[in-house]
């Protein structure tokens, strides 16, 4: 073979390589662009798809956050303590579980998420002494010094006999609370409030919905 054969035949190849080359670099430039076209025109025009895809993102992003994480955990429950001696008609609470995003002091409950909250209060009540006259037992739920709800039962005086009367007083409802907001529980007969076998249904809670 002759040498200029030889040199005809890698000048062919060579160009084919780069023609090779050249075809592939131009349709990986058009798969590109074309792609670049569609990304830009489906975000200006919030096809259904991305608008789609961006809530799917968008939810996942706040099921995951730890500020809605800690919105659910927000609760407490307490049970009335027994070993304190109630001097006034704001009753006192033992913490027989862990309190989250709610402080507890004093009897008050500080809140430190605002939210709709469900609180719920249930007294057991045994009056023991005669009565010499109409008593009037009161329970109220005191949000920052002022009743916003109250339960009243009036007690009437028995002139044949002295006997042991049972009571209960609960309530349930649905409250839109701020921060720092003070809730506490005060009734007009804490002494009456039955420290046997049922002190310990004797409960005052509340729960961020």
């Amino acid at each position: 073979m002759e040498p200029q054969d030889l040199a005809d035949r890698e000048l062919r190849a060579i160009k084919k390589r780069l023609c090779f080359i050249s075809s592939t670099a131009c349709v990986l430039c058009i798969v590109c662009t074309a792609a670049t076209l569609v990304l830009v025109f489906t975000h200006r025009t919030g096809s259904p798809l991305a608008e789609s895809v961006k809530e799917h993102i968008t939810q996942r992003q706040d099921a995951q956050s730890p500020l809605c994480t800690a919105s659910r955990k927000v609760h407490a429950q307490l049970k009335w303590c027994t070993k304190e001696k109630h001097s006034s008609s704001t009753l006192l609470w033992k913490k027989n579980s862990p309190l989250h995003g709610i402080k507890y002091q004093d009897g008050n409950l500080t809140i430190l998420t605002k939210g709709l909250y469900f609180v719920n209060c249930h007294l057991h009540f045994a009056i023991k002494d005669c009565l010499k006259k109409e008593e009037d037992l009161r329970t109220s739920l005191i949000v920052n010094g002022r009743p916003v709800h109250e339960m009243l039962y009036t007690l009437w005086k028995n002139s044949t006999s002295c006997s042991k009367i049972f009571r209960d007083q609960h309530f349930s409802l649905q409250i839109e609370l701020n921060v720092f907001d003070n809730v506490s529980i005060q009734t007009n007969h804490a002494d009456w409030l039955n420290g046997g076998l049922l002190a310990d249904s004797i409960v005052f809670g509340a729960f961020l919905l």
